[in-house]
């Protein structure tokens, strides 16, 4: 699912950056990478099992 989304913004031109692995199982990989959240235009957030991932990232960006 991440990879089809970076292929498609790719596609459209759009510059990727590709977070990998920063579930809420471990809070310090996703504040990590706080900066390229905060900077980026849009954010495609793709949850496992936990499903909880959206909704904590969707509260650390302001891109939609």
């Amino acid at each position: 699912m991440a990879e089809e989304a970076r292929e498609t913004a790719l596609w459209t031109g759009a510059e990727v950056k590709l977070i990998q692995d920063v579930g809420v199982a471990g809070p310090h990989r996703l504040t990590a990478n706080l900066p390229a959240l905060q900077e980026a235009d849009a954010v495609v957030v793709v949850a496992g099992m936990e499903g909880a991932l959206p909704a904590w990232s969707a509260d650390t960006s302001p891109a939609p």
